[in-house]
């Protein structure tokens, strides 16, 4: 697993999230970079054991943290009691405004990323998971051509978004080539996300032309030896061809 450092209060000023990074070299090249994003309750360092599957590749890491502060302990992306599955008391706008804020954090904190480390930002990809992946899903509906590969792992695209993205880019339709190559995992045993999340998250973007590699295994709502493995494989599709 690569080692992760506090990022210097300039740099989390400037990103304006706080995070944590993985820096491989001072090569004056820009380098790639993968982006971690924490679940609902996490924190910047509970990703980092993702970073087994690029151990070899060593590309730039960095992990955001979220910015709602959650009861249970840790951070969100967005107050889940403001949204909660199956509430008919929103609208489909109010629940796309509730989301806009997380998906606008994680946009200006990209921006900065050539600045701050060096990065390439045609090299660009990322990692959620569970709320993160939900995240991530939003993100690509907005911004489609941002990132050159996205995993999904025990995650979702929330509803509204599935059902009305066009509320979140409504060039969205028209954008099929600009999708990432995408990675989706999901525990069959998951009674956090079922499996049917997972599936949907594969479904709704093969809908929409995007290469999907899809995996699952037998576990809850956590990402098996083997996910990460395959998640491993994925990467180096990229990188040591």
């Amino acid at each position: 697993m690569l080692t992760s450092h506090e990022a210097t209060s300039e740099a989390i000023q400037i990103a304006g999230l706080y995070h944590r990074v993985y820096l491989p070299s001072e090569d004056s090249t820009p380098q790639p970079c993968v982006v971690f994003v924490h679940g609902r309750a996490g924190d910047a360092k509970v990703m980092w054991v993702f970073s087994k599957a690029l151990e070899r590749i060593k590309p730039v890491i960095v992990s955001p943290q979220g910015t709602e502060q959650e009861s249970i302990g840790g951070n969100s992306w967005w107050d889940i009691e403001k949204f909660p599955p199956g509430d008919q008391s929103f609208s489909k706008e109010e629940k796309i405004d509730i989301l806009q804020p997380s998906i606008e954090n994680l946009e200006n904190f990209i921006d900065v990323l050539p600045e701050l480390y060096n990065v390439d930002p045609n090299r660009l990809y990322a990692v959620g998971f569970s709320q993160g992946a939900g995240l991530l899903a939003s993100f690509v509906v907005k911004h489609p051509g941002i990132f050159k590969g996205v995993a999904f792992l025990s995650g979702f695209v929330p509803k509204t978004v599935k059902e009305n993205p066009e509320l979140l880019n409504p060039s969205f339709s028209e954008l099929h080539d600009e999708l990432p190559s995408m990675f989706v995992f999901h525990g069959t045993e998951d009674k956090i996300l079922p499996i049917d999340r997972g599936e949907g998250v594969r479904d709704f973007f093969t809908a929409r032309g995007a290469e999907v590699t899809y995996s699952s295994d037998a576990v809850g709502h956590k990402v098996s030896a083997n996910g990460i493995r395959q998640l491993r494989t994925w990467f180096e599709t990229f990188f040591l061809q």
